[in-house]
């Protein structure tokens, strides 16, 4: 079994090393095309970290420009989907998305979250599968704990 580093082709190119121990390192590539494609819910026992890069632009060396996320602990909500809470912190059910900018979307809660019906969040935004490939784009992480009130 051959496990490849952070960004290597199974190919092999400039850049690239084989591991040969057994489940060291893994590195799976997906592109994400449009808004949906990339909502991302982590697994707790599936360290991930995500490349977001600029193919059009090069660095200095010749690699694409752009920058890594590695999420540290998370939390997910324990409320129910359809419960009003969890509407209007929808955002909550992923932890990580990715829109193409629009200057009206700056709250992942929506505008007014009290007020708020669910209707005008991150999660709406994102269901309309809108492209992100070559898009100017907004990352959104969430991260959480839980707490017990006493």
């Amino acid at each position: 079994e051959q496990f490849f580093r952070e960004g290597e082709s199974p190919e092999g190119d400039d850049f690239s090393w084989r591991i040969t121990t057994k489940k060291l390192l893994k590195s799976v590539g997906n592109v994400a095309k449009t808004d949906k494609d990339a909502q991302i819910k982590l697994k707790l026992y599936d360290p991930s970290e995500f490349h977001v890069i600029n193919s059009n632009k090069k660095s200095r060396v010749g690699n694409p420009v752009g920058y890594k996320v590695v999420p540290g602990g998370t939390a997910a909500s324990l409320l129910d989907h359809d419960d009003p809470p969890q509407k209007r912190a929808a955002f909550t059910n992923n932890q990580i998305w990715v829109t193409p900018y629009n200057e009206s979307e700056q709250w992942a809660a929506g505008l007014f979250v009290y007020q708020s019906q669910g209707d005008d969040t991150l999660a709406v935004w994102s269901d309309r599968d809108r492209a992100i490939e070559n898009k100017d784009i907004v990352l959104w992480y969430t991260l959480g704990f839980h707490h017990i009130p006493c």
